[in-house]
């Protein structure tokens, strides 16, 4: 069984001038259990878009991704590190993690982070 399977027809979006632009297009590919794969490109060639989508934050796009046999919202918890800082400066590492794990808890069925 495949761990990852993605076939992303196309997924674009307007810019700031509302112009549309196509950030990924033709992108085929699978991920077997127990196999590490690394995306790889130059700026702006849609890594970050892609694993919005295998993470579920974007559902927009024409295609099909499913993470172990399901679509991300209904598959298994991802988690990933963005590129960009997204802690709460006022706050502790731990108060940081608490933070989404205190959330997670009050989701039905939802497994422990901590």
């Amino acid at each position: 069984m495949n761990v990852l399977e993605v076939d992303v027809a196309q997924k674009s979006f307007r810019d700031q001038g509302n112009a549309e632009v196509v950030a990924i297009e033709g992108l085929q590919f699978e991920v077997p259990k127990g196999e590490f794969t690394c995306i790889l490109g130059p700026s702006g060639s849609g890594k970050t878009t892609l694993l919005q989508l295998i993470s579920g934050l974007d559902f927009n796009y024409e295609g099909k991704i499913l993470v172990s046999g399901q679509k991300p919202a209904e598959g298994p918890p991802l988690g990933y590190m963005f590129q960009s800082a997204r802690l709460m400066p006022w706050l502790s590492v731990i108060d940081n993690i608490l933070l989404i794990a205190n959330e997670e808890a009050k989701k039905k069925d939802s497994p422990r982070v901590l």
